[in-house]
């Protein structure tokens, strides 16, 4: 109700004198309704009373406020530099996309920045190279090198160590093998000693003779091995002899047998291809051409026979040889022979066939194994005679070496090993003897040479500690904030660079070019400004008595002349914690962001009127505030109930200041008894009712609140109202 009384002052003459026409109708048409509900059998009614029936509807509590739409998505663009303006690509009001170029700098500026970026980038990667050498002030190499030292000194202490501590105490494995290298050497100067006097004093007799008896020997060797090799010769001779003539006699037996059957002389080489082989290439079928069925065509008949028929040149076989076996020959002829039997008094050709070529296998494989024998029976034997006659060479020469007298080269080289035999010897003695008492002089220099040794390694330590000790703090932490500055001037760089050419931060319209071309600016100098036409916002206020009230995300219906009858949904976007205080009125400002239909294109500027909805139950039953009786603590309704009035209690719940939800003591449908008031105060007479129920239900004001919000209503800032059951706004 509110919000329509602080409506007025934005309402027109004639605007206002068709709202109170509408009023008063809507009025008179809710007052006949309930008059005809309730106007039968019922009990007569008190002056101005009336019947209302309990319904259930939505309370709905609004608060109004006006105000103009503004875009709040909008940019001022500057380039961030000094520069001269090189060209505008764009114009005020002039439709723009998001990365469109809107204006450029000269084209010395551009380079000038460039080349700020270029040494941005040289000046952070210096600074990170300080970094990196702050935090590791040496390189990998120069810690490899130093542990490769600190391991050569420890390697060099180990074996220095160990060469005193064999000197010192020599252990047993020392010892062992130093007395057997003495045992060894004697040895091996006896064994020389001994082969030198077994030069010098060659030869004797007895070595003549035995010498002499190696000769004869090897000569009666070689006669006999001579003798050997010429009896296998002739013996593998008669042998490969005999076993090519059987073999020559298999070869016939095969020709043969195909000259027997088939009338056919073998080739060249085709003595050595099978019968199934020969047949196959031939392309001879055996059961055809000896089919039983066609013996004896001609025997016994007589004057009737045909006759031998000629040879056919271009079969392989011969036809008159066919004839024959099948009817001149008088026994049974079979191709192949079960269980390989030939039938009595008849013949087997495949078994024929067969036999003579496994004879012929036989004999060729029996060929091959004696003329392998018989070589290697003759290599053997001329082996046998090539050893004896290197046997008797050697036996010949050993005796003319014997007779000859010692040689002078093998005396001289008996005797260079005997001198290499006693010096090894004396090596060893020396060794074991160093073993059992060590050299004082030698014991010392062993002992400087492990402390040059020890000192070496220490050096070597402290050098790998001194490498891997911790960089510095206070340089790292100055090197980094080289690094974090250096990077802020590049990434400052880099924006002034691109922001030389300015490009639209958003889609939307140019509202304002400040430049021209060939104009200087500054770094700040606002070149030109993008708004988005797509977010609109109603920028409005609300009193200090209903803020409260209002929440970020609240549905509100906003109206506006340039779109009349038409409302747009809408949503409280914020709401400022700052107050603002004019004529003793405080109020605070908020922003409802608008739902724009597709197709509708709003100015900034239009003034607009919003509902906003500070609370809403829907589905509850509903009386008006004026059917309220009784106290604060006990509010009662006076219920039509059998024709009879009677006062009822009723649990109340929220309001919109006209009203009420009841919770407990009324039904949907009952009739409740209403004191109407003049139809030109408001409808069902709230004023009155108001006025009785001031301070003693929830959301009824007292009097003097209600004087301040009448005065903030009519200063047009905003309003509170609520809505009917049938959900219209009051």
């Amino acid at each position: 109700m509110r919000g329509v009384l602080g409506s007025f002052k934005t309402l027109k003459l004639w605007q206002i004198g068709v709202l109170a026409a509408v009023l008063v109708g809507a009025i008179g048409g809710t007052y006949g309704v309930y008059a005809l509900v309730s106007g039968s059998g019922r009990t007569d009614l008190g002056q101005n009373q009336q019947l209302i029936p309990v319904q259930y509807g939505n309370l709905v509590n609004q608060v109004s406020t006006n105000g103009s739409l503004i875009f709040p998505n909008r940019q001022t663009l500057t380039f961030g530099t000094q520069g001269t303006v090189a060209e505008v690509l764009v114009a005020e009001g002039q439709q723009v996309k998001e990365g469109q170029p809107l204006a450029r700098l000269d084209a010395a500026t551009i380079a000038s920045l460039d080349r700020a970026v270029a040494q941005a980038r040289v000046n952070l990667r210096n600074a990170e190279d300080a970094l990196t050498k702050a935090k590791s002030p040496y390189t990998s190499l120069d810690l490899a090198q130093a542990e490769a030292k600190v391991a050569d000194a420890r390697l060099s202490l180990k074996k220095t160590q160990d060469a005193l501590d064999r000197l010192l105490k020599p252990a047993s494995d020392q010892m062992a093998p130093a007395e057997a290298a003495v045992t060894s050497a004697k040895l091996a100067v006896k064994n020389a000693q001994e082969a030198l006097d077994t030069v010098k004093n060659r030869p004797t007799a007895d070595d003549i003779s035995k010498s002499q008896s190696q000769v004869d020997s090897a000569k009666v060797s070689l006669t006999n091995a001579e003798a050997d090799l010429r009896l296998a010769r002739e013996d593998r001779a008669n042998k490969v002899q005999t076993a090519m003539e059987t073999d020559d006699t298999a070869v016939e037996t095969y020709k043969a047998v195909f000259a027997k059957w088939l009338g056919i002389s073998l080739a060249a080489g085709e003595q050595e291809v099978s019968p199934d082989d020969l047949l196959r290439s031939w392309g001879v079928l055996l059961s055809p051409l000896f089919d039983y069925s066609l013996r004896f065509l001609d025997l016994g008949k007589g004057w009737l026979g045909s006759g031998p028929p000629p040879d056919n040149p271009a079969t392989k076989w011969s036809e008159p040889v066919i004839y024959a076996w099948l009817n001149l020959f008088r026994g049974p002829v079979v191709v192949t022979c079960e269980g390989g039997i030939v039938p009595p008094q008849g013949a087997c050709i495949k078994k024929e066939m067969d036999d003579a070529w496994n004879a012929l296998r036989k004999a060729n494989d029996n060929l091959d194994t004696v003329q392998t024998a018989a070589a290697k029976a003759i290599a053997s034997a001329d082996s046998a005679v090539a050893r004896a006659k290197d046997s008797l060479a050697a036996a010949e020469e050993a005796l003319a070496d014997l007779k000859a007298g010692p040689d002078p080269l093998e005396v001289d080289a008996k005797a260079k090993q005997l001198a290499v035999a006693q010096a090894t010897l004396a090596k060893a003695q020396d060794d074991l003897a160093n073993l059992l008492g060590p050299d004082p002089l030698e014991v010392k220099a062993k002992q400087m040479q492990l402390a040059v040794a020890q000192a070496t390694l220490a050096k070597a330590q402290d050098d790998l500690a001194e490498l891997k000790a911790d960089s510095d703090p206070l340089e790292v932490a100055l090197r980094q904030a080289d690094v974090a500055s250096t990077q802020t001037a590049l990434d400052t760089a880099i924006q002034r660079f691109q922001a030389a050419t300015l490009k639209a931060p958003m889609t939307g319209v140019v509202s304002l070019v400040n430049v021209e071309a060939g104009q200087a600016v500054s770094a700040n100098t606002a070149i030109a400004e993008v708004v988005d036409p797509t977010v609109v916002e109603v920028d409005g206020i609300v009193d200090e008595i209903d803020v409260l009230f209002v929440r970020v995300g609240a549905r509100a219906d906003v109206t506006m002349d340039a779109l009349r009858g038409q409302a747009l949904q809408g949503t409280v976007s914020t709401i400022s914690s700052a107050a603002r205080s004019q004529q003793g009125v405080v109020s605070y400002p908020v922003r409802i962001r608008l739902q724009v239909p597709a197709g509708v294109q709003l100015r900034e500027g239009l003034s607009a009127t919003a509902s906003i909805v500070i609370r809403q139950e829907n589905n509850v039953l509903l009386v008006p505030l004026q059917a309220l009786y009784g106290t604060f603590d006990q509010p009662l309704v006076k219920v039509m109930s059998n024709g009879r009035v009677e006062e009822r209690t009723v649990v109340l719940g929220s309001n919109d200041d006209y009203w009420v939800a009841v919770r407990q003591g009324l039904a949907e449908g009952e009739q409740i008894v209403m004191q109407a008031q003049a139809a030109t105060t408001s409808q069902f007479g709230l004023g009155g009712a108001m006025r009785q129920f001031q301070g003693q239900f929830p959301g009824v004001m007292p009097s003097g609140g209600q004087q301040q919000r009448e005065q903030q209503r009519n200063s047009g800032q905003s309003s509170r109202t609520g809505q009917s059951p049938s959900g219209q706004g009051r």
